[in-house]
């Protein structure tokens, strides 16, 4: 009795943890990306980002390097109260400035991120995506 129990158990659990959807912090956390796309409205600025690449820590650190220089900075995950999931970067290298904002993830892969910043009267809806290379 004790026997089928436990592999009873040992079934459910495995069950719920294979078909676990992964978060977007355990997604972002894998490997290193870049910018493929940089939007602002229609213009497309994706050559200012050429080179960089980005490493999201399980402990909110971006580590950033480009051309054999490294700097760290910020990045959150959230979920606002009409149920949005959230990318937050906090960057403080000049270049990398305008990327700065609370970003809605408009969809998320193993290999993709793809962000999205509302606009309002005095700026252009933005669109982030990163590629894991």
């Amino acid at each position: 009795m004790i026997k089928n129990t436990v592999l009873l158990l040992l079934f459910f659990s495995c069950f719920y943890s294979c078909s676990k959807e992964l978060t977007t912090k355990e997604i972002v956390t894998e490997g290193n990306w870049y910018i493929s796309t940089y939007l602002e409205g229609v213009t497309n600025k994706t050559n200012d980002l050429e080179g960089y690449q980005f490493v999201f820590t399980k402990e909110n650190i971006l580590n950033i390097s480009k051309d054999k220089i490294l700097f760290y900075e910020s990045w959150f995950t959230n979920t606002s109260f009409d149920g949005t999931k959230k990318f937050e970067l906090y960057l403080l290298y000049p270049d990398l400035k305008k990327l700065n904002g609370t970003w809605n993830i408009m969809g998320i892969s193993s290999g993709t991120l793809n962000l999205s910043l509302p606009g309002d009267s005095t700026q252009k809806v933005k669109k982030l995506v990163f590629e894991k290379l």
